[in-house]
């Protein structure tokens, strides 16, 4: 979890409030928006298999993800937060920070990729109080609204390696 600018979570909730994509139309479940964001999921699928699985997982699944990079400052990396409107299909966002080197970011999305694929397996997620459940149940708190689990360090480290190879 971390900083995201109010204007960037009101835009998505207010886009995420409008109709829903028929099923027949196939939408891709996984949308980097901006061209850093893009550059960033190409990058990952091309060169790291983890992270390419993952994203294969995540196509199969109901949820919709929208990537973002933010120049908010601060310590943080990248965090995941559910943004679906009642009503709407479930849909997250990663936000990953811009001050991190191109390689670190790519890492840490394979990182966030596998919260959203943890929130994937679990179809009950559908509001942050059942998300936070979630991560109580399946990690460890390391502040308050903000867990951790070792699958996702794992794929973390796993993604910095694949990409040391290429």
């Amino acid at each position: 979890m971390g900083i995201i600018s109010f204007a960037t979570t009101a835009a998505l909730v207010v886009a995420l409030a409008g109709p829903a994509v028929p099923a027949a139309a196939q939408a891709p479940h996984i949308l980097a928006i901006g061209p850093e964001s893009r550059r960033l999921l190409a990058a990952g699928i091309e060169h790291s298999p983890s992270l390419r699985q993952l994203v294969a997982t995540i196509e199969a699944s109901d949820l919709t993800v929208y990537i973002v990079t933010s120049p908010e400052p601060g310590r943080w990396r990248g965090y995941t937060r559910l943004v679906s409107a009642t009503g709407q299909p479930r849909s997250v966002m990663i936000t990953l920070s811009q001050a991190l080197a191109p390689e670190e970011r790519t890492a840490i999305l394979g990182h966030e990729l596998q919260h959203v694929s943890e929130i994937a397996a679990a179809p009950d997620v559908t509001d942050q109080p059942a998300m936070r459940a979630l991560f109580a149940r399946i990690g460890r708190s390391s502040t308050t609204d903000n867990y951790e689990t070792r699958a996702a360090q794992d794929v973390e480290r796993r993604v910095r390696q694949e990409l040391r190879i290429h």
